[in-house]
């Protein structure tokens, strides 16, 4: 589908500073570009879960970055990836 959730802990609130966190999809292949597959806003510390808006579908992306960008815009790599790891899927 086209909805997904994000649970953070350690991400501080971006609301109101004019960014989002990015959710970047990293390919297998070695020479593969990291592509935004969604956006979410953080909007308390502490332990979290908010929707990610996908952009495109997290198919074929072992592996997902986390970065924080300028709201809106639309950057063509990560500025500084935040966090790394591989996709957890819940139940269907």
């Amino acid at each position: 589908g086209h909805d997904a959730d994000v649970v953070t802990d350690m991400l501080p609130a971006n609301s109101g500073r004019g960014t989002a966190y990015y959710l970047w999809g990293v390919p297998a292949d070695d020479g593969g570009s990291p592509q935004v597959v969604g956006t979410f806003e953080v909007t308390a510390a502490g332990l979290h879960s908010y929707p990610l808006r996908l952009t495109r579908p997290l198919d074929g992306y072992p592996v997902l970055a986390i970065s924080e960008e300028e709201a809106g815009s639309t950057p063509a790599a990560p500025s500084k990836v935040l966090g790394k790891g591989a996709l957890g899927k819940g139940p269907p």
